[in-house]
């Protein structure tokens, strides 16, 4: 029976394997930069960090990990090409 319940949900999968799939690619770019702005993130906490804890970003490390996180998608997202889907502009 568990066979039959896993065969009905395979194409579900396959749709969302491949729907994300595409969007990673599509996206490669600002998630590259959401994950050099975490690892930077991580280096200034324990690199320069607040030593007294009155700093907003740098007194957790995941406060200044998600905030580094977000400034890095947020700047490489400025490099990011849009495709133009010349299909939709007729008139």
């Amino acid at each position: 029976m568990n066979h039959i319940h896993f065969v009905c949900w395979k194409p579900l999968v396959n749709v969302i394997y491949h729907t994300m799939r595409k969007w990673i690619i599509s996206n490669k770019i600002i998630l590259a930069g959401t994950m050099l702005g975490a690892i930077a993130g991580y280096c200034y906490y324990r690199l320069i960090g607040c030593s007294n804890g009155t700093c907003l970003i740098s007194s957790k490390p995941v406060n200044s990990t998600v905030y580094f996180a977000v400034m890095g998608a947020i700047f490489f997202s400025l490099f990011k090409k849009e495709t133009v889907d010349r299909r939709n502009d007729r008139k």
